[in-house]
């Protein structure tokens, strides 16, 4: 998932890159809301994938410690059982 999420990212930002030259900013009319509307949503793709690669790196680290908790846990048992 934190490559996918990664990739993700770093694609977007090229094409937000690219297409901010591109774009009719100047312009006015339809085509400037078409060209406001564009980075918007490309800034919406950007945030979701930054939630999501923030989001997977917390519940991984979560399951490592959840790991290593219960692995502890073990080590205590099999000692007073000895």
């Amino acid at each position: 998932m934190k490559q996918r999420a990664i990739i993700c990212m770093l694609l977007t930002g090229i094409m937000i890159a690219y297409a901010y030259e591109q774009l009719p900013l100047q312009e006015e009319g339809i085509s400037q809301v078409f060209a406001i509307s564009w980075l918007v949503f490309a800034g919406v793709v950007l945030s979701g994938n930054v939630i999501g690669w923030i989001q997977a790196t917390k519940k991984q680290n979560r399951v490592r410690m959840q790991e290593a908790a219960q692995q502890e846990k073990k080590e205590r048992s099999s000692q007073y059982g000895a």
